[in-house]
């Protein structure tokens, strides 16, 4: 007679799932999402024994695991006759592939959607969650501007914002440079918005550079001329730098970095 296994699986938050099974399952499943770091044995953590060169996707403790991982589970499950008691409720977002052809050529787009970047879009757009793997040079600045062109018109009556977020400035300047952003009111928007941030570091690391320097940072406390968060120091289309910052600089590593930022960035 065969016993039937069962897996219950539930949504914990928009990052973790949660799962409860037998012991058994639990270390099986743990098992199979652990995986050795290429050239972990090469690694500080692994030399100096703190770390076995292994990540750990599954918590056999907690019984957590990310929500990207889901596809996954249930396929394994189905390749060990695992019954699961879905309480996710995750579902894929039905995508029409005649509609989509229109929404890119209504954009107006000075330039080929090539097929993969086409399918990375409704990958994304169908999953809602998901990670896509692309090279360098294939174009995933144009796949992020079809997601958030998509997006703008689906939150548009629920009037959200859309956040990206990338390591380096020069990655938003793709998006200008590649011509799929040109509206001049829209990149002064975003030239306002580098300046703001910009300035808001200056100022946080004048703050923390001034008291070395007593009179200058006596006078920006007083009041007398303004105060430190208005330092005559930049201008979103005229950029100047004082002799009294260039002193600083000299005495101030982090602060001379960050007028270096603003300048290339600008």
């Amino acid at each position: 007679m065969t016993t039937t296994r069962y897996l219950i699986i539930d949504k914990k938050d928009d990052v973790y799932l949660k799962i409860e099974a037998d012991e058994d399952i639990r270390r099986e499943l743990g098992q199979f999402f652990t995986f050795e770091v290429p050239g972990f044995k090469f690694m500080p953590q692994y030399r100096n024994r703190v770390w076995d060169g292994k990540i750990r996707l599954y918590s056999y403790a907690t019984g957590q695991i990310y929500v990207g991982l889901y596809p996954y589970i249930l396929d394994w499950c189905k390749k060990n006759n695992i019954e699961v008691v879905d309480g996710t409720k995750i579902q894929d977002t039905k995508v029409d592939d005649s509609k989509v052809d229109k929404f890119i050529k209504a954009l107006n787009i000075p330039f080929k959607v090539r097929d993969y970047q086409k399918e990375a879009f409704v990958y994304a757009t169908r999953k809602n969650r998901c990670l896509l793997l692309s090279p360098t040079a294939s174009g995933k600045s144009l796949i992020t501007y079809l997601l958030v062109r998509f997006n703008i018109l689906r939150l548009k009556e629920s009037k959200k914002k859309i956040l990206i977020i990338v390591p380096t400035t020069s990655l938003v300047e793709q998006l200008f440079k590649d011509g799929l952003v040109n509206d001049e009111n829209e990149r002064y928007q975003k030239t306002v918005d580098v300046w703001t941030e910009t300035n808001e570091k200056l100022t946080q690391a004048v703050k923390e550079t001034l008291p070395y320097f007593g009179g200058v940072y006596a006078m920006s406390e007083s009041g007398a001329k303004g105060n430190i968060e208005q330092p005559p120091i930049v201008r979103p289309t005229n950029i100047t730098v004082s002799i009294a910052f260039i002193h600083f600089s000299i005495h101030s590593h982090r602060l001379f970095k960050i007028i270096y930022s603003f300048l290339i960035i600008t």
